[in-house]
């Protein structure tokens, strides 16, 4: 099986340790790796952020500048990928400062062995993808929950605008019901006495719209208990004839059973 191959990104002043870094990338069993050289830091800053790499090690010491100048320069200019510093000596000081400067590892050049090398390179594109994933999936997560609470307020706001028109209507509804009731008027009272009913009913199914959030999250329970199913097809009747002109409808006997079950959205 063909072996995966590595970008490497090196700056590096120094063409010794240039040559003596090549060699042991070549060196080394299960891994491949394609090597670009820039002695440069200004030129190797702008290497890094064409992206055509899959890791950078750059080494502490550049001339004038240092490589933990070129890590904040980079970091702070959007650099995503991993980066490793070449660190020498006596220089076991400048981990700490590397890695708070946004560098993911670092080694010390006396220790350039194929399987350590091999090791913190892998280690380090393994964490910066990760890292990414991570990130990634904290960025949807935050966005999931700005649309709920979007949505949350937007139905928030239906609601109430359906049910300031429903409570005028149902009041209207009322008035008209004791008018004609004084009246002796029976089959007009029935009818507001209907209308009542349904925009109770109208009222109750804008609360459940509300509660498809609840139902979402969770947070909605459905109380079941037992009801008289003839009470219940006896109120379908009722409320369907008004509305069906061209038809009668009649009910042949009862079933005389107590159904288990959700009767309503009153009983949710």
């Amino acid at each position: 099986m063909e072996l995966q191959r590595t970008t490497i990104l090196l700056i590096e002043d120094d063409e010794e340790d240039y040559i003596l870094l090549k060699k042991v990338l070549t060196k080394m069993r299960n891994a491949r790796y394609d090597l670009i050289w820039e002695s440069d830091p200004v030129a190797g800053l702008a290497r890094m952020l064409n992206f055509e790499h899959d890791l950078c090690l750059l080494d502490y010491r550049l001339g004038p500048q240092n490589g933990i100048e070129l890590i904040r320069k980079a970091r702070s200019q959007g650099y995503t990928l991993p980066i490793v510093l070449l660190t020498g000596a006596n220089e076991s000081e400048i981990d700490i400062l590397a890695l708070q400067a946004g560098a993911d590892d670092y080694i010390s050049k006396e220790n350039l062995q194929e399987d350590l090398l091999r090791r913190i390179i892998r280690y380090a594109i393994e964490r910066k993808k990760a890292e990414r994933e991570r990130e990634k999936l904290i960025s949807e997560q935050l966005a999931s929950q700005e649309l709920e609470k979007k949505r949350n307020e937007f139905i928030s706001m239906v609601v109430h605008e359906l049910r300031t028109p429903l409570t005028s209507l149902k009041a209207h509804a009322q008035i008209l019901r004791k008018r004609f009731l004084l009246n002796g008027d029976e089959q007009v009272v029935r009818t507001t006495t209907r209308m009542n009913t349904q925009i109770d009913k109208l009222t109750e199914l804008i609360s459940d719209f509300q509660d498809v959030t609840r139902i979402e999250g969770g947070k909605l329970q459905f109380r079941e208990s037992y009801f008289a199913f003839d009470e219940l097809v006896s109120e379908l009747i009722e409320e369907i004839q008004p509305v069906t002109e061209r038809h009668l409808i009649l009910r042949d006997g009862e079933s005389q059973k107590t159904i288990w079950g959700i009767a309503g959205a009153s009983d949710r």
